[in-house]
């Protein structure tokens, strides 16, 4: 784990941005059956959006947002108040970041969702 926890990274796609009694919450496509640490054991891995990177869009101030999975359970969470770029939208690319160590390996078919790849560079 020494060794490789900060080498991966999870990459996910923005599928929903909605807010709720106030809360902001970015929806991704990967969720607690692709990487089960943050709802298992309340892990922090930094999220980091790509495209934003990408549109330099990451000069404005970020947003409070909660940062979800598609299962339906309330432990389907990446991280709750994280800063997330202002710009984010449906179809942004982010990065969960320090995903290496046991990422794949933890990974499961949880209510029938795809298993993600796994890519050795």
């Amino acid at each position: 784990r020494f060794l490789v926890a900060e080498c991966g990274v999870l990459l996910a796609s923005v599928t929903q941005l909605k807010t709720k009694r106030g809360a902001r919450f970015v929806g991704l496509d990967a969720g607690m059956s692709t990487l089960l640490r943050p709802a298992l054991y309340d892990a922090h891995h930094p999220v980091v959006n790509l495209s934003a990177l990408e549109r330099d869009e990451v000069a404005t101030p970020p947003v409070c947002a909660h940062v979800v999975g598609p299962v339906c359970e309330s432990a389907d969470v990446f991280g709750r108040g994280m800063g997330i770029p202002a710009s984010t939208q449906r179809g942004d690319v982010v990065a969960v970041c320090n995903a290496g160590a046991y990422g794949a390996s933890m990974s499961s078919r949880y209510n029938m969702l795809r298993q993600a790849r796994e890519v050795f560079v």
